[in-house]
């Protein structure tokens, strides 16, 4: 089923880690916007190295944002970041995302739970709205549009926990768009959001 909501945002582009591929053999974050050409992009040794360190910390603590080791690296991971103004990355933003973050998004006093209702990770767009999932991942996808906007799509892979329902997987996408804004103080590094549409179905 599909909704469609008018529902709009802003965004701070050093939001939720991300990365184009995940291999339990190589972690990769978006902090530092990289991505499969890191190398045409001239990221530095010492970017890949605070980089490195930083995904090590975070595998640790489970993905765990909210921990102090993991927060304690931020720091030297804003220092060691060759992107300038994020905001106005263009291509560079283009990429099929995978969130390496845990699903902690502290929505309704949820701090520190990946546990929803459903109307709270759809803008109350599907019902029953007050059903329990807990969310196992989540992807966003950008891609450029015709009209100067980025195509924003997020996709999470939610399982059902509420006792009154059977168990079940689904995703559940919110489509939107994305262009560069400001910051209070003029800096790059934000996005304008606006969120056009809703998708529940099942997981394939």
């Amino acid at each position: 089923s599909s909704s469609s909501s008018s529902s709009s945002s802003s965004r701070s582009s050093s939001g939720p880690l991300r990365s184009p591929r995940w291999s339990p053999a190589r972690d990769v974050s978006s902090l530092v916007l990289w991505a499969e050409n890191e190398a045409s992009e001239g990221i530095s040794s010492t970017s890949a190295v605070v980089r490195d360190r930083f995904l090590r910390v975070l595998a640790e603590k489970g993905g765990d944002w909210r921990d102090p080791a993991v927060t304690a690296e931020l720091p030297a991971l804003e220092a060691a970041n060759p992107t300038a103004d994020p905001a106005l990355s263009s291509t560079y933003l283009d990429a099929n995302w995978l969130q390496v973050t845990r699903p902690d998004y502290n929505y309704g006093g949820n701090k520190g739970s990946t546990e929803y209702t459903l109307g709270a990770l759809s803008f109350n767009m599907f019902e029953p709205s007050d059903m329990k999932v807990n969310v196992e991942q989540t992807t966003q996808l950008v891609a450029p549009n015709d009209d100067g906007t980025r195509e924003w799509d997020i996709s999470l892979l939610i399982t059902c926990v509420d006792e009154r329902f059977p168990p079940f997987k689904a995703n559940i996408t919110t489509f939107g768009k994305i262009q560069p804004g400001k910051t209070k103080d003029g800096r790059n590094h934000r996005l304008e959001v606006w969120f056009t549409e809703g998708q529940l179905k099942p997981a394939a």
